[in-house]
């Protein structure tokens, strides 16, 4: 997508919490990154990265005054595509609270551009957009729950980043139970695992942890596994 050329109207789909903000922003950013590595993962420090605005939120948009408000970002942002680079990228976060009218601003705006650029619409609710705004992009990307095994590498990478449940035994005790609570949710796991780890420690109390994340004793909950050891 990013090194395609020309201009892309891009669906960035799924479910809430999979990462689609975060991916989108590591898009934008190593879109403009003028130290990306060859994965074109940004650098993060580069004044472009440190620099570059390109998103809009488009929630809030039932409040008279945040309409308007959105409406004028997205006019600014629209008239000034692409004229100071030759090439600029725009993504809209929550896209399925665009009203129909800047739907169809989008869609005026996609049938007559025709410089390079990039603009994606990251939504949990593709059905509010408009067909035809649909049919417009040219690339459709869909984030599905992470199957276990992913979900357990996040995890172990956020113990190892923050130094948290260094013991073996007890971190996966506290990965069975946040996969019973955020099944395939990046986000919601590694939340879920900071909270376990600020609330109990290195040395939780198994018990208490499964209450607080499921409202089920251990002993219940061992129940729900076919090793009980586990």
């Amino acid at each position: 997508i990013l090194e395609g050329g020309g201009f892309r109207l891009v669906l960035l789909l799924g479910e809430s919490g999979l990462g689609k903000s975060t991916l989108m922003e590591i898009l934008r950013l190593g879109y403009f990154c003028s130290e990306a590595r060859i994965d074109l993962r940004p650098c993060g420090e580069c004044e472009n990265c440190t620099t570059r605005a390109g998103s809009v939120q488009a929630d809030d948009h039932h409040n008279l005054n945040a309409r308007n408000s959105l409406q004028d970002t997205i006019d600014e942002r629209l008239n000034h595509f692409g004229g100071d680079y030759n090439a600029d990228f725009l993504t809209i976060d929550e896209a399925h609270l665009l009203t129909p009218n800047l739907q169809d601003r989008f869609l005026t705006f996609s049938e007559k551009y025709q410089r390079t650029g990039i603009i994606i619409f990251v939504t949990t609710e593709t059905n509010q957009l408009r067909s035809a705004l649909r049919g417009r992009a040219r690339d459709t990307i869909v984030l599905s729950p992470l199957s276990r095994a992913l979900q357990s590498l996040l995890l172990d990478r956020v113990c190892a980043r923050e130094g948290v449940f260094p013991d073996l035994a007890i971190r996966e005790s506290v990965k069975h139970l946040i996969w019973r609570t955020a099944p395939g949710l990046g986000r919601d796991a590694v939340r879920l695992l900071q909270n376990a780890h600020q609330d109990h420690g290195d040395t939780p109390d198994l018990d208490a942890l499964s209450r607080d994340l499921l409202g089920l004793d251990f002993e219940a909950l061992c129940m729900l596994f076919k090793d009980a050891r586990t």
